[in-house]
């Protein structure tokens, strides 16, 4: 589907027996597909976020401050005129635009479950069904088989946020990569030294191994295997990213971290790591002057948590199936097209 007459000409031929799975946000920028939908009376699903209003606004009004401040320094008006018309957007009911609410929304978890009625389609008649989040697809591909090192393991999951196209295009990308990587380097060999952990590193798909490789020549790389690197490794070390979420269903130690480079950044990069380090009781830890016994204390496991943590925001309950078949199992007891 290349565009929206495209995306017409499909809904066209496909409305009877037919749900569309939107992994897509609602805004402005997608509500056409919406109107597409709604226009046709088209069945579709749209998944619940998982974090509560309270959740998602943490840190968000110092971090717009910042943002739009960074903005008119640099002149950019029509950013700050995109921000305020997306506000305005927001405050107006879907219904407004001719579109209809959503014929099913997918639940995450527990807080998914809560936060449903905060998503925008979703209304009274609107069905549940309860999944998981997608990493949990994965988790079932990869097994739950350990595998055994020689060595103790520290994975640094590197989320290239000085490289980072969404910060690009709002002119907040002004990290400096040698700066932050040569922080994080030096927070890896700390490891390596006085903890005895091997290094390797998981490379962000979007970045590419050849940006990663100039700031790490004596690490292991790899891309696409952050699974299978989560697995054979005692330690996990990372930002933000939704890798967080196999560190936890494989049960490892996490240390979110940022540093001195992050905290001078126009965006909030401590605030979106703090928001997840929170989940499970921790703190982001600036790695430009922690100390051993910091260090130390982030090894520390708390299972507890952790299960919590699953519950919320992984998969409360339901089937573990892939989320293709909950979906169809679903559509099949409810006899929606009969």
């Amino acid at each position: 589907i290349k565009n929206l007459i495209s995306l017409e000409s499909e809904i066209k031929k496909n409305l009877s027996n037919c749900l569309y799975n939107s992994k897509i946000n609602y805004n402005f920028d997608t509500m056409q597909i919406y109107k597409l939908l709604s226009k046709y009376n088209a069945n579709y699903l749209v998944q619940a976020s998982m974090f509560s209003k309270k959740q998602e606004q943490k840190g968000k009004i110092k971090n717009e401050i910042k943002n739009k401040l960074n903005l008119l320094i640099k002149k950019k008006f029509f950013h700050i005129k995109k921000i305020i018309f997306y506000k305005m957007f927001n405050l107006t009911r879907p219904s407004f635009f001719g579109i209809k609410k959503a014929k099913y929304v997918y639940l995450m978890g527990k807080e998914s479950y809560l936060n449903r009625k905060n998503h925008k389609l979703v209304g009274k008649k609107t069905g549940l069904i309860w999944g998981h989040h997608r990493s949990y697809d994965d988790f079932l591909r990869g097994g739950t088989i350990k595998l055994k090192t020689k060595r103790k393991k520290a994975l640094y999951i590197d989320s290239g946020a000085p490289y980072g196209p969404d910060l690009i295009e709002l002119g907040l990308d002004d990290l400096k990569p040698n700066s932050y990587y040569r922080s994080v380097k030096l927070f890896l060999e700390k490891l390596n030294k006085k903890f005895g952990y091997k290094i390797e590193i998981s490379c962000h798909p979007k970045i590419g191994i050849k940006n990663l490789r100039k700031h790490f020549r004596s690490f292991p790389i790899k891309v696409h295997k952050t699974i299978s690197q989560v697995m054979s490794s005692d330690l996990i070390v990372l930002h933000d990213s939704t890798a967080r979420n196999f560190a936890i269903m494989y049960k490892k130690p996490v240390i979110f971290i940022t540093n001195n480079e992050e905290l001078k950044s126009a965006y909030n990069h401590y605030g979106e790591t703090s928001k997840i380090a929170n989940l499970v009781n921790k703190q982001p830890l600036n790695i430009d002057i922690c100390s051993y016994a910091d260090i130390k204390n982030n090894l520390i496991l708390n299972r507890k948590t952790y299960q919590d943590y699953f519950k919320k925001f992984i998969k409360f309950k339901g089937e573990k199936k892939f989320q293709p078949e909950i979906i169809i199992k679903k559509l099949k007891n409810d006899r929606i097209w009969i």
